[in-house]
């Protein structure tokens, strides 16, 4: 098995923008997953969509060492628009890791939390000022294997 670079996008845009460079492409879905196998500058790689959370970067990724031989791992995205001086190109390596985006954090109001008008699912089952969200993990377009988990 050919030892590969796993390069992983968050977002559409950017994994469309590296099949492009893809060459000798080879497509695989596996539980529901499209992982493109080939080379980027004489160097062979597997790209993948995790789709956004680090709960879907982790199952995509598991996915993609338990049926292909990786070597390195590479997550191409825009960490989050962390700092402005950041330009497009620029490699991150960070010294910690935080997970927030599975919870909505309220504000208190009177006699109890108010949530964003955005939040399309409000939980009951909140821990003070943080409230659960559900997170469709991938494949996640309806798919018969979709599932829907809550954090914390």
């Amino acid at each position: 098995m050919i030892a590969r670079t796993a390069v992983i996008s968050a977002f559409k845009p950017e994994w469309t923008d590296l099949l492009m460079a893809l060459k000798n492409r080879q497509d695989q879905i596996i539980n529901g997953t499209e992982y493109a196998t080939g080379e980027i500058e004489g160097r062979p790689v597997v790209l993948f969509l995790s789709g956004i959370s680090m709960v879907n970067a982790a199952m995509t990724t598991q996915l993609a060492l338990d049926h292909f031989s990786v070597k390195t791992i590479i997550f191409s995205g825009i960490s989050g628009g962390l700092n402005p001086n950041l330009a497009i190109g620029d490699v991150v390596v960070p010294t910690r890791w935080s997970e927030y985006l599975e919870a909505v954090f309220a504000r208190q109001s009177g006699s109890g939390y108010v949530l964003p008008r955005y939040v399309e699912h409000p939980q009951n089952n909140n821990f003070g000022m943080i409230f659960p969200q559900p997170v469709q993990n991938r494949p996640g377009s309806g798919g018969s294997r979709a599932a829907q988990l809550v954090c914390c």
